[in-house]
């Protein structure tokens, strides 16, 4: 091979465009975390809210004390309240969600479009270092043969 590098012309827009992508993708990233988070404490309010009804109902035998009865209302309109409050906040997440993901498939297209180019760049520099070193390879030959 040739002893000069290959050098891709649009070489300064690839990285941008790699950048770009890894900037979109750590979006994404930090978004499905938020969702992640979200979904743990949604579970963790449903399974707190099935303990406290089956607390509710396990005080339900015998005498009931109307202050307990009060007390649980209230701790179940309170959990019930958390979580729709959390819901309403996944929910809210979503459309970003999907907008990350489309930036993201943008930034990869486009960059995944410069690999293309830069594929072929190489592909006809490889080529054309060949070409040379054929003709300097003749070249030689032919003074060689001409000495003689």
């Amino acid at each position: 091979m040739s002893s000069r590098r290959f050098a891709f012309r649009l070489q300064r827009v690839l990285d941008v465009r790699k950048r770009m992508e890894q900037a979109a993708r750590q979006e994404l990233s930090v978004l499905n975390g938020q969702r992640n988070r979200l979904d743990e404490k949604l579970r963790d309010a449903e399974h707190r809210r099935l303990e406290a009804l089956h607390l509710h109902r396990s005080g339900m035998v015998g005498s009931v004390e109307i202050d307990m009865l009060r007390m649980h209302a209230s701790v179940s309109r309170q959990e019930a309240s958390h979580a729709h409050s959390l819901i309403l906040e996944r929910a809210a997440l979503e459309p970003r969600i999907e907008s990350a993901r489309q930036s993201l498939l943008k930034a990869s297209s486009a960059r995944r479009g410069l690999e293309y180019l830069h594929d072929q760049a190489h592909v006809e520099w490889k080529r054309e270092c060949r070409r040379s070193e054929r003709r300097d390879e003749l070249e030689i030959s032919m003074i060689g043969s001409s000495t003689q």
